[in-house]
């Protein structure tokens, strides 16, 4: 728990606000920082500038009313928890709030007793385990990566963040050369060592915009962020690429390589739907593959 609760109350009614202010003062061991928004629309400006621990949210004001308000506050809430208060009694109105996203709730005439100070603890340790939760569900466990799972829903996010705003970015999709050959010739952990090894030096060149993903097996993707001109892709697959390709070497001391093929996509020129983007990058990372193998078997016939 935080040393100091960063609140944002989000109330219409200033008898109710200042009851609120009150009963936090009643907490002589808990800090608190307290914030006010009087309207859905303050509470979307406020939010531009602090992130709170907690939002304490009244169902009806002057722009929004009932359930609506918590589903519209849990869309701009930036992932922080809320505990609804509620001047209705009816565990009905509270079980719906929770249903809409809310934490928790608490019927306003219970604000002074110290149940708030326990449901203001109880919705950020619930909302806690439940980010826990999502990040293990959404989690390769061997690389720390994010899993096809949560790829998807990237990719899903991009899709419809582009088609908004007229926005452009790209996928990479990488396949490592030469892998199977490593799991057959010195067993399958010298292969999860490998994908480990690949995971970080991916993790060692990714801007802060990158999305990288394991998406199973040796087969890996990168989302690049408000990219759209192929050169700056094709640069930026180039050098997770390069940092994948330099020797690994394995806990029992032999030195390995692996290749990287890559397969480019780039949104919208190859597609404005998840799938249309995922079967690009798939095909060409399947060519490029095809391509480097013919490279390889031709080498070894000229030496």
């Amino acid at each position: 728990m935080p040393a100091t609760i960063k609140i944002l109350s989000v109330e219409d009614d200033d008898d109710d606000a200042d009851l609120l202010a009150f009963a936090l003062e009643q907490t002589p061991d808990r800090a608190y920082e307290l914030r006010r928004a009087r309207s859905l629309a303050q509470m979307h400006a406020i939010l531009s500038g602090f992130r709170p621990d907690i939002v304490l949210l009244d169902l009806n004001l002057p722009d929004s009313r009932g359930l609506d308000t918590v589903r519209s506050a849990v869309l701009a809430s930036h992932d922080a928890p809320i505990l609804v208060l509620t001047g209705s009694m009816d565990d009905e109105t509270g079980t719906g709030a929770v249903e809409a996203g809310a934490q928790d709730f608490l019927p306003k005439p219970e604000m002074m007793t110290p149940i708030l100070k326990r449901s203001i603890d109880f919705a950020i340790q619930r909302k806690a385990i439940i980010r826990a939760a999502e990040l293990r569900a959404a989690t390769d466990v061997l690389t720390g990566l994010s899993n096809r799972a949560a790829f998807s829903r990237t990719l899903d996010q991009a899709t419809a963040h582009a088609d908004r705003h007229a926005a452009g970015f790209a996928l990479a999709f990488i396949d490592l050369d030469g892998f199977k050959a490593i799991n057959d010739t010195y067993g399958h952990a010298a292969g999860d060592e490998v994908l480990v090894a690949v995971a970080e030096r991916a993790r060692s060149v990714a801007r802060s915009s990158d999305h990288i993903c394991r998406l199973g097996g040796d087969e890996f993707v990168i989302l690049f962020d408000s990219v759209a001109a192929e050169e700056h892709a094709r640069r930026a697959a180039v050098r997770y690429a390069a940092a994948i390709e330099e020797p690994i070497r394995l806990n029992c001391g032999i030195e390995v390589r692996v290749g990287a093929s890559l397969g480019l996509a780039l949104c919208p020129a190859d597609g404005k739907t998840a799938s249309e983007l995922v079967q690009a990058a798939d095909q060409r990372m399947y060519a490029s593959k095809m391509e480097r193998k013919r490279s390889r078997r031709q080498d070894q016939a000229v030496s």
